[in-house]
């Protein structure tokens, strides 16, 4: 059977899927990062995506948006 959505005026979402669970290890993905600014052969255990943005932000030196994400990927790759 068909899946439908019917919108209505002023309709928010409360969430979004895309049909995968995001807990599968078959849902993860590898991030690679080379430059002056990362340390050689760091390497990291399984972290959540949300921290990714930190990291490219303290890479190219912007001060992060309040939000999800901590530093856990600065602390762990970047030199100092």
């Amino acid at each position: 059977m068909p899946r439908a959505l019917i919108e209505r005026a002023n309709y928010r979402p409360e969430a979004a899927t895309h049909g995968y669970d995001n807990a599968l290890p078959e849902m993860g993905a590898v991030f690679i990062a080379w430059g002056p600014r990362y340390r050689r052969g760091a390497r990291l255990p399984v972290v959540d995506g949300v921290h990714v943005y930190r990291l490219l932000c303290a890479t190219v030196g912007l001060e992060p948006a309040p939000g999800d994400g901590g530093d856990v990927l600065v602390a762990g790759v970047l030199r100092r």
